[in-house]
Formats: structure tokens, C-alpha cells, sequence
């Protein structure tokens, strides 16, 4: 997602809908975590392991 050229985040969106007890649809559940760091540090491992920094 990238609301400006200088912001940058990974984010990992779910949505679910929300009944009521008759069944009726009422509105909906969003949740939406950051996962940047997480994507940067498999990016990070990724590079060492391509230079040969790491023994797995």
C-alpha cells in the first residue's frame, strides 16, 4: 500500500462479515497489521543467503 511516494508499509488486511442473532448482515470486521518489518527481514535473510553469509 503506498499513500505517498516517501511512505511505504506492507500490511496484511483481513475482513470478515457480522451478523446479527437473526442471521441479517450488520456491517463487517477489518483488521489490518503492518508487516513491513517482517517482509524487510526476510528480504535481509534472502540477500544473506544469496551472498553466501549464512550456512543453513
Amino acid at each position: 500500500m503506498n499513500w505517498n511516494k516517501h511512505l511505504e508499509m506492507n500490511l496484511f488486511i483481513t475482513s470478515s462479515p457480522l451478523y446479527d442473532d437473526e442471521g441479517k448482515l450488520i456491517g463487517g470486521v477489518h483488521v489490518a497489521r503492518d508487516i513491513t518489518t517482517h517482509k524487510e527481514t526476510e528480504k535481509a535473510l534472502r540477500q544473506s543467503e544469496e551472498k553466501g553469509d549464512l550456512d543453513l
